[in-house]
């Protein structure tokens, strides 16, 4: 493969959380060089709506081989305030981390208001239509993105058609990366003298680390807690993400097992984020909308075994361990799951996630990056 050098501007209204982590851990591998343009976390629909606006001004050169985007930008609006310079005609790719076509509705107070809002799904087809290439970050994602499509726009009144296999042909996968260089990579260090001065006594401690929010299901890994206390279990927590003081679920989990709570929060460093990881031993993944899952598969490099639905990405992206499959919302079936492997010697089975976890890794994946957005350029 050319090993050419590209200047890419990369535009991100979302500058936050794993969007942000993705973004600056790109640029830092990567052999080409970026210009990053952003903005900060809040108001997500606005960045979506909106962004492209603030945007399109802070571009300081128009001489770039590739314009670099996400499915929180309306690309095509951030193109169009560009007409009169060259960015509008430089090639373009749009990375979807998610999609607004296959939206979570959650516990939306007006369902039916949502439900008609094409807004937002309209901006996600916009992107793939005006993007020369556009990446998923799953297979599973693409395809459920490619088999609503003809759906939504049936919805539309009349002229709604689209070149489905012509917007297929220019799209293609590329995993999130995770970053390793703060872990071990030998495994029998996985379990560390931190792990053993916290848990000498060997009770399973069960990870939630990802946003606190109702698409990740917390309801769900509450009723998984209620049962396995009911059976009398013993079980230590960690909780990491940030707190929020009017979510009731997580404050109905803190009084219920605050005796059983090592830490609750936001890790405030990436070393001391791993360094919890690698205390816990299970994760109960419990959420309702995931297209890759980028904290379970960091849990997964350190050593926490995830227990998963047969649903959403997961089968996809975790096919070979079909022994950590339960049928999504069988919270009793999730129970029995986590006991069965807390009774195992599951060495082989962390060792074996480890190493399928770095093929995720941003040293693994780079090259592939750097090869596919060569190929968007020409």
């Amino acid at each position: 493969m050319n090993k050419k050098k590209l200047h890419i501007l990369a535009v991100e209204p979302l500058y936050t959380g794993s969007h942000r982590d993705w973004l600056d851990n790109l640029a830092t591998h990567s052999r080409h060089r970026f210009d990053l343009i952003t903005m900060p976390a809040g108001f997500w629909k606005w960045r979506i709506q909106g962004g492209a606006l603030y945007l399109a001004d802070q571009i300081k050169t128009d001489s770039y081989d590739l314009v670099l985007t996400t499915s929180m930008l309306n690309t095509s609006l951030f193109l169009s305030l560009n007409r009169h310079n060259d960015i509008a005609k430089t090639r373009t790719a749009v990375y979807f981390h998610e999609n607004q076509l296959n939206y979570y509705p959650g516990n939306a107070k007006n369902q039916s208001a949502i439900k008609n809002d094409y807004s937002y799904a309209m901006i996600s087809i916009t992107n793939l239509i005006v993007a020369d290439t556009v990446f998923f970050n799953s297979k599973y994602h693409h395809d459920i993105f490619f088999e609503q499509l003809p759906r939504f726009m049936s919805k539309l009144p009349d002229y709604n058609s689209l070149p489905f296999e012509e917007l297929k042909s220019k799209c293609k996968i590329l995993p999130v990366g995770i970053q390793t260089e703060l872990c071990d990579s030998n495994l029998t260090e996985v379990v560390t003298s931190a792990d053993q001065e916290i848990n000498n006594d060997k009770i399973p401690v069960i990870l939630w680390n990802h946003r606190r929010d109702a698409d990740k299901n917390p309801d769900g890994f509450l009723s998984f807690l209620k049962i396995i206390d009911g059976k009398n279990l013993k079980f230590k927590l960690i909780l990491l993400g940030a707190e929020n003081k009017s979510d009731k679920v997580f404050n109905q989990i803190e009084q219920l097992f605050k005796d059983r709570i090592i830490f609750n929060g936001f890790a405030s460093t990436r070393t001391e984020y791993t360094r919890l990881l690698k205390q816990a031993h299970f994760a109960p993944i419990t959420s309702d909308h995931e297209y890759f899952g980028i904290s379970v598969m960091e849990a997964a490099y350190n050593g926490v075994i995830p227990l998963l639905p047969s649903s959403l990405v997961y089968p996809t992206l975790y096919h070979p361990f079909n022994e950590l499959f339960y049928t999504p919302h069988d919270y009793p079936a999730l129970a029995e799951l986590f006991i069965k492997l807390s009774k195992s010697d599951n060495h082989l089975l962390k060792k074996s996630l480890h190493n399928h976890a770095s093929k995720y890794s941003w040293n693994f994946l780079i090259e592939k990056y750097d090869d596919y957005l060569f190929q968007a350029s020409i």
